[in-house]
């Protein structure tokens, strides 16, 4: 074999190692500086033909990266041996490849600086691009998942690029936010964008807008040289688009955005109406409250002239929605609605005194029986206890209608009272009552009911009630005194019936006493005898004026006041009466005096003794 055959075999060879090494390929060239030739492939139609195809239409072979076009490697893998032409560039060439594919890619800078890129340019049902994230001070994106509370507005403008013209540059200007709240700048851009605008065009709202401007929406505005126009009339771009029906529409469909629901008015509204309503209660409440604590009737003649709704009138002077109020259907004014408030007032006050005797836990039971306008009986129920102070507390609870006069019937209404007070009979150390067999009987009265139930339960005869039966037992023994005392009544009854018998009685006594105050007749009291002393004592006191105005009214007239006036005359004008007077006067007084003093809150036992 000669020489060159031999290079050739070797060359051959190193060729092969290329096929396996491919970055062998543009390492080893030949002498000559050109690549290898490329082998032949084979001829169609044999059999290394169909197999070559075959491996190559296999789908279980893995398929090869396709190089990007910019920059194509030169180790890449290649199923034949590149040509001459296709030698791999120098290294400088390869280097300088790479600053202009580099020059090709995006700024990724510029790309931080902003995030709003691909969302300005999709519309509102298009899929977003992911973005790289914005630094802190680029301005916030106008995203539909992201959409600012108020547009970006630098303070410093310097940063925005100037218009450039023929002649010069027109810089943007600060005054231009104050002026356009609605501008906001995009640095992307490195224009102005409608804030309004943008913001419902990302949320779909601008669908319906015939004329949209792209520079205000989505390209950028850059033209300072247009912001203001020429002349009088010519407006420039931002007045434009302030002025243009698809600016106030999106402002209009921003604000509509903003505003609550249907149904969320309703519930506003509906609150609003439970306030004004809640709070005209508490009004009507007040003013049965302010008439109960008086004592005044809350009922007139008619249901408009009573204290009630004339004060509800006065206090809707102030308040014209308590006019309105008092005005419904339902205002809970009705004699009914009156009558539960007193109740709850009734019931609040109870609950209070329940608790400061269940605080100061002993207490007694006083209670007194009466029959009022339509004779049912009526028993009247007090309690009595010491604080840790040692002061003294009657509390009234209330009055109850028995059934019966029994003693049993009335131990029922004060055990049926503890328990509604939350009161313990336990704790029940005395019962005061009067002297009536069913009060104070040792089997069957009242107290022997009570004192089965709680033992410590002592019962007090009351001592008011004590000196009232002995006064009235000692003026029952003496006839004298017992008709004097009736001729007395019998003087205060006409009195008060008789409008001329009290107008000679006021004359006659202001020309037999004159510059004193005027006298008067007071009927006796018909169950008290300790609270008679005072119209004795006015009928001892006048008894001159007694005689002439009974003799005058007998003398004026025939009527049946006169026939009785001149009975009483008959019967004023014996001395015995005027005795029997006076010495029941003294007795009286002493006895009063002694009433008040065993009335009093303060009274104890030890004090009476």
């Amino acid at each position: 074999m000669k020489l060159g055959e031999k290079e050739s075999h070797d060359f051959v060879g190193s060729h092969d190692a290329m096929l396996e090494d491919p970055t062998l390929s543009c390492m080893h060239p030949d002498m000559s500086g050109k690549r290898p030739s490329e082998p032949s492939s084979p001829k169609r139609g044999s059999i290394l033909y169909y197999m070559n195809k075959k491996q190559r239409t296999s789908p279980n072979d893995p398929q090869e990266e396709t190089p990007t076009p910019e920059r194509a490697s030169c180790d890449e893998t290649s199923e034949a041996m590149p040509s001459s032409s296709q030698r791999c560039p120098p290294e400088s060439e390869s280097s300088s490849t790479e600053q202009v594919a580099s020059t090709n890619e995006p700024n990724t800078s510029e790309i931080e600086t902003s995030t709003e890129e691909n969302s300005l340019v999709s519309g509102p049902n298009e899929t977003e691009s992911p973005t790289l994230s914005c630094s802190s001070a680029c301005e916030p994106a106008l995203t539909s998942n992201h959409l600012p509370d108020k547009p970006y507005q630098p303070v410093d403008t310097s940063g925005i690029p100037p218009k450039k013209t023929k002649t010069q540059l027109v810089y943007f200007q600060t005054k231009w936010f104050k002026t356009w709240p609605w501008l906001h700048y995009s640095k992307s851009r490195k224009g102005v964008l409608c804030f309004k605008c943008t913001s419902a065009y990302q949320q779909g709202l601008l669908s319906l807008a015939n004329k949209k401007e792209d520079a205000f929406i989505s390209a950028g505005f850059q033209n300072w040289k247009k912001v203001t126009g020429l002349g009088k009339n010519n407006l420039g771009r931002f007045h434009q688009h302030e002025s243009s029906e698809t600016h106030k529409f999106a402002a209009e469909q921003l604000r509509a955005q903003k505003r609550p629901t249907v149904v969320a008015q309703v519930d506003e509204q509906a609150s609003q109406r439970q306030e004004i309503n809640r709070r005209m209660l508490v009004k009507v409440y007040t003013s049965v409250k302010y008439l109960a604590r008086q004592g005044l009737a809350l009922r007139g003649h008619t249901a408009d002239e009573g204290n009630f709704h004339q004060l509800l009138r006065l206090r809707a002077e102030d308040d014209p929605d308590l006019t309105s109020y008092t005005a419904r259907a339902t205002n809970y004014t009705s004699p009914q609605g009156q009558n539960e408030m007193l109740q709850d007032f009734s019931n609040a006050a109870m609950r209070h005194v329940a608790d400061v005797i269940r605080k100061n836990k002993f207490y007694a039971v006083m209670v007194d029986g009466t029959q009022d306008i339509t004779g049912a009986e009526q028993e009247s129920i007090c309690i009595r206890h010491v604080d840790d102070e040692l002061n003294v507390h009657e509390d009234f609870i209330g009055l109850y209608e028995a059934p019966s006069s029994s003693g049993e019937a009335i131990s029922t209404i004060i055990e049926d009272v503890i328990i509604r007070l939350g009161l313990s009979i336990d704790n029940l150390r005395a019962q005061t009552y009067d002297g009536a067999s069913n009060m104070s009987g040792k089997y069957a009265g009242c107290q022997a009911k009570i004192k089965s139930k709680q033992p410590l339960a002592m019962f007090f005869h009351c001592s008011s009630h004590v000196s009232n039966l002995v006064m009235q037992h000692a003026v029952t023994s003496s006839p004298l005194v017992r008709d004097a005392l009736q001729w007395v009544q019998d003087l205060g009854t006409l009195y008060r019936r008789s409008g001329n018998y009290k107008t000679i009685f006021k004359d006659i006594a202001s020309e037999l006493q004159p510059g004193t105050s005027t006298a008067s007749i007071r009927p006796l009291c018909p169950t008290r005898w300790l609270c008679r002393q005072s119209a004795v004592e006015s009928v001892v006191n006048n008894y001159k004026v007694v005689l002439d105005s009974l003799e005058t009214m007998a003398q004026s007239s025939t009527s049946d006041t006169a026939t009785k006036a001149n009975g009483l005359l008959d019967r004023f004008q014996k001395g015995e009466v005027l005795l029997a007077l006076r010495m029941v006067n003294k007795p009286l007084a002493l006895l009063e005096t002694l009433n008040a003093g065993l009335q009093a809150r303060t009274a104890t036992m030890s004090g009476i003794k």
